[in-house]
Parts: structure tokens; sequence; C-alpha cells
């Protein structure tokens, strides 16, 4: 069996008597568009999704009469950073952000993976954090070039900016929101 397609997301379909099975996932899992899965059960199956598709945790990717298969995040080394006010939010995602490390945003905490030298800086700057094992979720903090990312500045004669960031967020992955955002500047004193 090859799976070719999303159906939807498990928080809004409709399972019914059908058995659950679940394809358990870590975070570089779900970026894989192209590879060969294991439900818990031991069935194996591969998945070759459209070019730029990614699986979210929750999406239900084969259903028939009998069975759904979703697909569930699984726990890794986390580490779990809680900043209290906003000085703490913000120093905790610049440094977050210099080491280039990736970073899922929950409403009161920041979630990356375990990194020694992450936590030593936080804990420099009496920043409350946490190294446990849960799934590495929330949304997405940073985003790299081939995710949708365009960034041009156009220094001619004039003076111009043109920032466009197309890029799509979930809220708890039950829907999504496309935005563009734009800016140019015209010449004076910048």
């Amino acid at each position: 069996m090859i799976i070719e397609s999303i159906l939807g997301n498990i928080k809004e379909y409709a399972v019914g008597d059908r058995r659950l099975e679940k394809v358990v996932l870590d975070r570089d899992g779900l970026s894989k568009p192209h590879q060969k899965l294991k439900t818990q059960s031991g069935e194996t199956f591969g998945l070759s999704l459209p070019h730029g598709a990614a699986l979210s945790p929750g999406d239900v990717i084969f259903a028939d009469e009998d069975r759904v298969i979703a697909v569930e995040l699984a726990p890794e080394d986390a580490l779990v950073i809680r900043p209290a006010g906003q000085m703490q939010w913000a120093r905790a995602a610049y440094n977050i952000g210099n080491m280039h490390q990736r970073a899922f945003i929950q409403e009161d905490c920041i979630i990356t993976p375990y990194d020694a030298i992450l936590q030593s800086i936080m804990q420099k700057l009496h920043v409350p954090c946490e190294r446990t094992v849960c799934p590495i979720d929330g949304v997405r903090a940073n985003v790299s070039q081939s995710e949708g990312y365009h960034h041009h500045h156009d220094h001619g004669h004039g003076h111009s900016h043109e920032h466009a960031h197309d890029h799509s967020h979930s809220h708890d992955y039950c829907h999504s929101h496309d935005h563009t955002h734009g800016d140019s500047h015209g010449g004076g004193d910048e």
C-alpha cells in the first residue's frame, strides 16, 4: 500500500466504530514526504506525498470501513523553556534563534530539541527550563527559505525593501491561515 494524500485531521475526522491505528513519528519524520511507515500494529506501507507536503500530528493518512490510520508525534528528548515576562521571552527567543535551533511555541513555553549548551544559556539568563521527554509540538517559530520565506532587498537608485513572507501556520492543528506580509520604503533618509 502507498499513501499519497492526507485525508484530514483526527480532531475533525469521524472515526465511528472503526479501529484507530497510529503511526508514531518524531519531528523529523513528519517532514519527510517519501518514506516507509509502520503502524503500531506492525503493518508497513509507503508514503509518497506531493512535493512540498508534510505531515502534522493527527493527520489521517488512511481510512476504510474497518480502520483509520493517523499520525502521532513521538516523545523526544526536549528542552522546555518557560520564560516569565516579555523580557525573558525576548531573550530566550533571541538566543534560540542565534543558535539556529528549531523551536515550537506554546501558550506558556517554548519547546526545542534538547541541547546542553542552550540549557546552560537559559540558566545563565535565569529563564526557567527543564530537560524532559515529550512531543516537540506547538507553532513552529522559525522557517527556512525552502519553506516559503522570501527576503529581497533592492538597493538601486532609490532605497527600497521588499519583504514577502508567504507562510501558513496552524493553531491546535484544526485549521490554518495563509498570510502574505509586505512593505516597501521609498527613497528618503533611511
